[in-house]
Order: structure tokens, then sequence, then C-alpha cells
């Protein structure tokens, strides 16, 4: 697999793939605002792909001090060999040459069955926080 930064001409091939894959697309999907978050987090936004198609994705973003991890996904066919933990270091390697110390991110709880996947790579869960969440733009497709 051949791991490269996201392009703007990737957006609809990910979205496809994340549908396929199981991830919850909102309002905050859509293509304008997926290419605003690439522009401004271009060296964390990274695909992998395999003979020139797309197979996984891992999308990070940073605030200036944390990590944050979005919309990790490999095609369901090819789960399981590996790809998710390439793209992960992938992205945690782009995060170390920032300077940036941790990555955060949360776990939708339909998709609790990928905590173990987490928890091998290091990651650790937190008892002390709550997420927390306000919609500033409505969408009329998604209330989330």
């Amino acid at each position: 697999m051949i791991i490269r930064h996201l392009l703007a001409a990737d957006i609809s091939e990910a979205l496809a793939m994340w549908k396929r894959a199981g991830i919850t697309l909102t309002f905050g999907d859509d293509p304008a605002s997926l290419e605003r978050c690439f522009q401004r987090n271009p060296s964390t936004s990274l695909v992998g792909e395999i003979d020139g198609k797309l197979v996984a994705t891992a999308m990070g973003t940073w605030d200036g001090r944390r990590g944050y991890l979005w919309h990790l996904a490999v095609e369901p066919e090819l789960q399981g060999r590996g790809l998710g933990r390439k793209m992960l270091e992938a992205l945690e390697e782009a995060y170390r040459k920032m300077g940036i110390p941790k990555v955060t991110f949360q776990i939708e709880t339909s998709n609790r069955e990928v905590l173990g996947f987490y928890l091998r790579m290091g990651y650790h869960t937190r008892d002390d926080l709550v997420c927390v969440s306000k919609v500033l733009q409505q969408s009329a497709e998604e209330e989330r």
C-alpha cells in the first residue's frame, strides 16, 4: 500500500469508501467542508492506495497542541490485513514531525468493536471525560 496526502480529487472516492466501511457521515463531511479541512491539514490527511485505488484513509487535524483523528477507515474486504495500523502509524509519524505530543479522538458507541484495535496500538480510554458537542449551523440533512 502506498500512503500519500489526500487531495481534493480524492474526496468523492473517500466518501464512498467511508460509507462502505460504516463511517457515520454528518453535515461536516460534505465535500466543501472536507476540502477546507484537508487544505488546513495537508500533512495529516492521508490516503492509502493499492494499484491506484483508494483503500484506506486517516484524516488528522490539529489545534496547535493536540492531534485529532477522524475517519480512520479501510475498505471492508481489506480489513484485518494491517492497513489500518499502517495508516495510523503514518499519521502518528506526521504528528511527531510536527512536534504534536498527543492524539485524541472519539469512537461512536455503534463502532465500539474497533476499541481493541486502538488499545493494541497503545491508546487508552478516558473515564474522566464526557464528550460535549453543539451544532452551530443546522443542516437540513443532519441534526447531530
